[in-house]
């Protein structure tokens, strides 16, 4: 019959899925700066003068884009996965409260 939380319907499974895939979206965000960043400073080779200034500044406003984007899905992957554990926690509670109360009612 399982927990009496899965009576209520909680999926939990799906929260933790939910957190993992946010965090791959990290992982991805992560990459692709990586990638430009990369393209970016390839094409600072060569470059004299303000251009070259401007591309370096460009660049590393870019690095700093890239590691804050990955630390918030970072930080809302850790935030999903532990709501999950809190719903799922809060839900076996009261559905096991619902229960003692169905016995008493009996």
């Amino acid at each position: 019959m399982g927990k009496p939380a899965d009576r209520i319907a909680l999926d939990s499974d799906a929260l933790v899925v939910t957190a993992k895939r946010v965090g791959s979206h990290a992982d991805d965000i992560r990459a692709n700066h990586m990638a430009t960043q990369a393209s970016l400073n390839d094409a600072l080779y060569g470059c004299v003068g303000s251009s070259g200034e401007e591309l370096g500044r460009l660049s590393q406003r870019w690095a700093a884009v890239g590691t804050r984007h990955g630390e918030r899905l970072d930080a809302l992957s850790r935030h999903v996965g532990q709501a999950g554990v809190r719903l799922t926690d809060t839900d076996d509670a009261n559905a096991a409260k619902l229960a003692r109360l169905s016995n008493q009612m009996r």
